[in-house]
Formats: C-alpha cells, sequence, structure tokens
C-alpha cells in the first residue's frame, strides 16, 4: 500500500493517469480539509470532493473543480436575487457568534449563501447537500465520505485529514480571511502576513488516517502551506510521516511554481518560494521527484522527470518516478510477483528462454551481453574455449529486439551487461527503460578474459567504477540491478552495497557462495535495496534460509531450464511468504 496526500488539483492531477503504476484499491488519498467552507448551511470539501470527482470520472477537467457539463442555474438565481435586493456580492461571514455555534465541523469557516462567492454546479450541489443531512444525521466526516464515495462508485478510499473542525485563515493586510475568501474571491491579492490553521491544535486525525499513514506516503505537488499545512499542524500525522518513507513531488521547478498562490504564501511564512524551500519545509520528505529542468542539489535522493502534469501521459510518467523514488528510499515493496528470478546464463539467456520461464518467475534477466569492444573481445576469446556467448552484431539493437519479444509475457525483464565503459550502458538503460525492464550491471563474472577486460569481477574491487555505472544507467532512466558475488578477497560487499543503493541502484542480485549470511549483511547495510539472493537455490530449505536471512526474493541460475525445478522452487517462496510472514502480521503479498 502507498498512500496519498491530496490538498488542490496537484495530487488529482498526479493520479490522473496513474492507474498501471499505482492501483486505486491500494493507494488511499488522505485529503486536506483546511479549505472547507459552510456556504448557506451546506459544507462544502473542496479537496475532498475533487478527489471524489476524479476517481469517479465525473471531474471538470478544464477547470479542476466541480463536475463536468454541470449547470449552474441555482447559483445564478442566487446572484440574480442578491442583485435585485442590492445585497453585496462578496463573501458574506456569518456574525462571529455563529461561527462556533451548530455543527463543530464548520467552526470558523460559516458563510452566507447570499450571492454565493464560490461558484456551485447543482449536481455538485446535491452532493454538498447530501454530505450535510449525513452529518446532521450524526455521522462522522470520515464515514460520510466513505458513503459518498460508494454512491459515486470510487475504488480508491479518501479520508479526510481529521473529523475536526481545521480552518485555514490567512492573514492579511486587508485583515484576517478564510483561504477560500482569499484565493477564489481575491484571487490572493492581498498581502499575507501570516496563515493560522485555527482549530489544529485540538484536532486530531482519525484512525482511518493513522493507518493509511503506517504506509509509505506521498506528497503530491501542493501548495505546501495551505494544501499540506494543515495536515502537518493535526496531531499525529507529522509524527507518523516522520516514520515512514515519503517522496515528494516538488510544485516547483527550481523558483518557478506550477500554479497557484504556494510561493506567495511561502514567502509570507518564511520560506524560501523555491524547490529548496520546499525541501527544508519537508524535512519528513525522505526523497524527491523533481523536475528535469530543476538543478537544485538537495541533500536528499531525487529522482527526476518531467514533472508536467498536462493529462494521462503525464501523469503515468510522473507516477512512475514516484514509484520509482519510493523504492529507493526501502518504500517499494515487492518488485515482481512471485518473487523468484531467473538468472541469465551467458550465450542461453535469451526471450525464448524467458518464455519457457515465464509460467513459474516473475522476473527473468536475459543476458549477459557485452556491450563494448573491451568486452566483446573477452566474448570471443571465451567462445572460442567453448563458452556459449551472445555476440550479436549490433548488442544495443539486440538487447532491444529480445526485450520487444517479452513486451506480453507478463514477467518483469532484464538484462544482464558487460561494458568497461560507460556509453553503450547509457545506450542499453535507455533500452531497457523504454520497456520497463531491468538493467543488471554484471560485477559478477570472474572468467579471466572478461575481468582482465575491466568488466564483471573485476569492477568489486573498484567501487568507484561499479557505482559510476550504476549511476549512468540510473541517469539513463532505467531501474537497476547489479550482480555480486561474495568471497572475493578484500571486498567487503556489506558496505560496497550500501553505495551501489546510493549511486542509483535499485536491486542487489547476490551470488552467496558458501556464504550464505552475507544476504542478511547486505540487507542490514543497504536498506534501499531489493535483495534478491543466489546460488543453490533448489528446494525449500535453501529458499527458507534465503529469505530468513532478508532477501525480498530468489534467483535460480542453470536450473533455470528446468520446469521441475522452478516449480518446486516457486512453490516454496509462496509457501514462506503466505506461512511464515503472515505468522509476524505481514500480508502473503508484502
Amino acid at each position: 500500500m502507498v498512500t496519498f496526500l491530496a490538498g488542490g488539483t496537484g495530487t488529482p492531477k498526479l493520479l490522473d493517469g496513474g492507474d498501471g503504476v499505482f492501483d486505486p484499491a491500494e493507494t488511499p488519498v488522505v485529503a486536506n480539509t483546511g479549505d472547507d467552507v459552510e456556504l448557506g448551511g451546506l459544507l462544502v470539501c473542496p479537496d475532498v470532493d475533487t478527489t471524489l470527482f476524479a476517481e469517479s470520472g465525473r471531474l471538470d477537467r478544464e477547470t479542476w473543480w466541480g463536475i463536468a457539463d454541470d449547470t449552474t442555474e441555482t447559483h445564478e438565481e442566487l446572484q440574480e436575487l442578491a442583485d435585485a435586493a442590492g445585497l453585496d456580492a462578496g463573501p458574506r461571514y456569518l456574525p462571529d457568534s455563529a461561527q462556533t455555534a451548530g455543527r463543530d465541523i464548520a467552526r470558523w469557516r460559516r458563510f452566507s449563501g447570499v450571492a454565493e462567492f464560490m461558484q456551485l454546479g447543482d449536481r455538485d450541489r446535491a452532493l454538498h447537500i447530501t454530505r450535510t443531512g449525513l452529518l446532521d444525521e450524526g455521522r462522522s466526516l470520515t464515514e460520510a465520505t466513505r458513503t459518498l464515495a460508494d454512491a459515486l462508485g470510487v475504488e480508491r478510499s479518501v479520508f479526510p485529514m481529521s473529523d475536526d473542525p481545521v480552518a485555514t485563515i490567512v492573514h492579511t493586510d486587508e485583515g484576517p480571511m478564510h483561504f477560500q475568501a482569499f484565493w477564489v474571491h481575491r484571487r490572493a491579492e492581498p498581502a499575507v502576513e501570516s496563515v493560522e490553521f485555527r482549530g489544529a491544535e485540538t484536532a486530531s486525525a482519525t484512525a482511518a488516517v493513522r493507518d493509511a499513514l503506517d504506509a509509505p506516503v506521498v506528497v503530491g505537488p501542493s501548495n505546501p502551506v495551505t494544501s499540506i499545512g494543515p495536515m502537518l499542524a493535526i496531531d499525529g500525522i507529522r509524527e507518523a510521516l516522520e516514520s515512514t518513507p515519503v517522496v515528494a513531488v516538488s510544485p516547483f521547478v527550481e523558483d518557478e511554481v506550477f500554479s497557484g498562490p504556494a510561493g506567495k504564501l511561502m514567502a509570507a511564512t518564511g520560506s524560501d518560494p523555491s524547490t529548496a524551500g520546499v525541501a527544508e519545509a519537508y524535512q519528513f520528505v525522505d526523497a524527491f521527484v523533481l523536475d528535469t529542468d530543476d538543478g537544485t542539489d538537495l541533500d536528499r535522493p531525487a529522482v527526476r522527470t518531467d514533472t508536467t502534469l498536462d493529462g494521462p501521459a503525464d501523469s503515468e510518467r510522473v507516477c512512475r518516478a514516484v514509484r520509482e523514488a519510493i523504492e529507493r528510499v526501502g518504500g517499494g515493496g515487492v518488485m515482481f510477483t512471485p518473487r523468484l528470478a531467473a538468472a541469465s546464463l551467458s550465450g542461453q539467456s535469451d526471450a525464448a528462454w524467458a518464455k519457457q520461464a515465464a509460467p513459474h518467475v516473475g522476473c527473468a534477466i536475459l543476458g549477459g551481453i557485452a556491450l563494448d569492444e573491451a568486452t566483446r573481445s573477452a566474448a570471443r576469446d571465451l567462445r572460442d574455449r567453448d563458452r556459449e556467448e551472445f555476440l550479436p552484431a549490433d548488442p544495443i539493437a539486440f538487447v532491444d529486439d529480445q526485450l520487444t519479444a517479452l513486451d506480453a509475457v507478463g514477467v518483469l525483464p532484464g538484462f544482464n551487461v558487460r561494458s568497461a565503459t560507460l556509453d553503450p550502458i547509457t545506450e542499453a538503460a535507455a533500452v531497457c527503460a523504454d520497456h520497463d525492464a531491468l538493467l543488471e550491471i554484471n560485477a559478477h563474472c570472474r572468467q579471466a578474459e572478461m575481468c582482465a577486460a575491466g568488466a564483471g569481477e573485476s569492477l568489486l574491487e573498484d567501487g568507484d567504477r561499479l557505482c559510476e555505472q550504476v549511476a549512468t544507467a540510473a541517469n539513463a532512466g532505467a531501474t537497476v540491478s547489479v550482480k555480486v558475488r561474495t568471497e572475493v578477497p578484500g571486498v567487503e560487499l556489506p558496505e560496497l552495497s550500501a553505495r551501489l543503493v546510493d549511486a542509483g541502484a535499485d536491486v542487489i542480485h547476490v551470488d552467496a557462495m558458501d556464504s550464505e549470511s552475507v544476504v542478511g549483511d547486505i540487507v542490514e547495510a543497504a536498506p534501499g535495496a531489493f535483495v534478491v539472493a543466489n546460488n543453490g537455490v533448489r528446494d525449500r530449505e535453501t529458499v527458507f534460509e534465503y529469505l530468513e536471512y532478508g532477501a525480498d526474493a530468489v534467483s535460480v541460475g542453470r536450473p533455470s531450464t528446468d520446469p521441475a525445478v522452478l516449480r518446486r522452487v516457486r512453490e516454496a517462496v509462496e509457501a514462506y511468504f503466505a506461512d511464515t510472514r503472515s505468522e509476524a502480521g505481514v500480508s502473503p503479498d508484502a
């Protein structure tokens, strides 16, 4: 499960085309309610409602507010009546005595319905009437929201941040005003002196919100002050974020904000209006997703992509970057299921081999293949002494062709590559990224010819070069695996694994040789890595041994052509996670 924090339009836009990356059933949204108002006796929850309408396919995606093709006859009639009666059309706050009377959830944000300063569509209004009625019948805001979500056919869980009243009040040179009056009516024109989250000191997160925040969290590209700030002010939320992996998408490109008054509000509240200022405000965030044009140097990992969100294709792209960032900080969960990989066999592991293994594995790593002239020369020498090697005329085209053949097979593909130079790694990584495949750097092969060429096991003895290869592949957009082996003299594999993760590695694929316990040391040293254990994996005993050491998955090498072995290992993997881990309170697919 991954939980999204939503305020304004940022997170709904982020999720607009992201269902293929984040399953709606496993990705709840916690929505800001500091922007809520009571207007003409109806409780309006803009951030909750934008999420509900987006998830149900009803949202007006031109305005990112209200329901598409809605009519506004009631709103127009209210305007005409006010005009005919000579009544002012601005936000009409109810008297101070009324601000704390009536239903608690609407405290400090009650407006008269006269001249209705916020436009409500007719169908939109029906939702507000129903929600207000449910509240008056005794339901909490969380319960009312769940009822409305069910009625709208929303699959994703949507939770208001609290069932207690919290009102975002902007203090300006013209006096205090609710955020909706500041933004909707005045278009953020008044000078801002400070921002208050009235009621936050006595509000608390609901049980549903606390449960949702027990998973990795994504902060969408929302206004840090008025969209995320109210949540952080509530008891229990900041503390929860400090104890779980958190990724944030910056609403800025350096010092240029995408939309809205975030820059003005950040400056007024003492923060630099920029990506750097967001990072300073979000000390609980473990990694960021930044735009490719954002050169901000952060003290935490950053994944870069085009963060424009103008449609579903943009959403999917940014969601994939978010997923990568989550995996980098150890919140990515399972990379493939079943948690069994078929490991590369030189000269044998091509698309046809992967298709044969596919019924039993969740991942198939093709190759290895030599990419540059030094390693291709070494491969020719190895072939001359009767070892099987892939030596196509164009190795990059070969990688592309083989991965294309696996596009619809249903396993996570990967390609194990050998290179002494960086340019071919960039090319191969870009191809792998295009196919959503792993790029696996071979620091494992111990054949003398390949080591002499500067690849394979020799890279373990030169950690700087290996980290450079990892960073090169990661910067090209690939999900990066590194195949390593234990028992190399002078190489402290746990420490090296931690360096590889810092350089951008997502997976450490470790051949444990006769040192199985090193798997546990790697898991401890590199908590952000997805660790795949290899060597001698044949049966329940070997599978359970590696998984007990903390490996996330296991791989099978030479027996990968034997369906009986693959079937037996898969059954053992599934038994471990269904039985042993469930005893510890972890779900079978965790």
